[in-house]
């Protein structure tokens, strides 16, 4: 049996958004978020683009993630994100 649940949160940060986007690439959270270390697996230096994918790690389960819409311009980027047999998901930072 599967289950189906949406979930949204906001984060509204004050500061200049070409000092603040860059937090949210993933590069940029290993910044701030303990813990953060992902595993670049295309490109493997972690450069921040459409189709880019990676890998992160928390206790024993571990999670996929690609990056489906890159647009530094428009300081918008969307992830999708599969941590198999428990949850899939999206990403959009905006």
């Amino acid at each position: 049996m599967t289950n189906h649940l949406e979930r949204s949160h906001s984060i509204v940060l004050s500061g200049p958004i070409d000092r603040v986007f860059p937090l949210f690439t993933p590069t940029g959270e290993t910044l701030w978020v303990d813990g953060w270390d992902p595993e670049f697996l295309h490109p493997q230096d972690g450069e921040t683009r459409q189709g880019m994918v990676f890998r992160t790690a928390h206790g024993d389960e571990t999670t996929l993630w690609a990056c489906t819409d890159w647009d530094p311009v428009a300081h918008r980027i969307r992830y999708v994100r599969v941590t198999p047999d428990s949850r899939f998901g999206f990403v959009e930072v905006a």
